[in-house]
């Protein structure tokens, strides 16, 4: 039983165990090449338990491989079936992106005119304030005016007063100034034979 091979003992164990995945890529204990020193104390053929141990550990070894290999198979498959749903979120986004994009252009656009408009706004303000402060000067030099207009006409008015007081005072004395009457002749007494004797001598003057 010593003398067997290891590939006799590998032949027997694999028609007994599980068929190998020959496409795994298993990482098997490193034997000492013909090349390299053996101590003398090693240079006997390995038994049949080492045999074993090294195939148990090939075993745990090819096991592990496949349980890596169905763990990324699954993997694979989950993002496989996200993809699509990645794919349609990602054209979202972008889709999104482009409405923000023509919404910062659009924006901008606004700011470009309401700085133009608040620029026109500020031209007329100063128009309007320029307007206000000349009128504010017409409306002074009106108040000047009328405040001497005021002055003349209540110093008119004064005199006006006192020109009529004059009046009144003038009339009140041609009023009360007395009436010179003329003096009267007697006339002399004709008694009516006389008057009518003079009425008929006119009389006679006129034929």
């Amino acid at each position: 039983m010593e003398n067997k091979t290891i590939n006799t003992i590998l032949s027997e164990e694999n028609s007994s165990s599980i068929p190998l995945d020959t496409t795994a890529k298993v990482n098997p204990t490193k034997l000492p090449s013909p090349s390299q020193k053996i101590p003398s104390s090693q240079t006997m053929t390995p038994t049949k338990a080492d045999l074993e141990v090294t195939v148990k550990e090939l075993k745990h070894d090819l096991q592990k491989v496949n349980t890596t290999e169905m763990e990324l198979r699954d993997q694979s498959i989950q993002l496989q079936s996200k993809l699509p749903e990645k794919e349609s979120l990602v054209k979202n986004l972008n889709q999104e992106l482009s409405k923000q994009r023509a919404l910062t252009e659009k924006l901008k656009q606004e700011i470009i005119d309401q700085q133009v408009l608040v620029k026109k706004l500020n031209q007329e303000l100063s128009k309007q304030t320029n307007l206000v402060e000349k009128l504010n000067q017409e409306i002074t030099i009106t108040k000047k005016d009328a405040l001497q207009l005021a002055e003349t006409n209540t110093r008119l008015t004064d005199e006006i007063e006192i020109i009529k007081q004059k009046n009144s005072e003038k009339q009140t004395s041609i009023l009360y100034r007395p009436t010179k009457y003329p003096k009267r002749t007697h006339r002399p007494i004709i008694s009516k034979q006389e008057e009518g004797a003079k009425t008929s001598s006119q009389m006679w003057l006129l034929d």
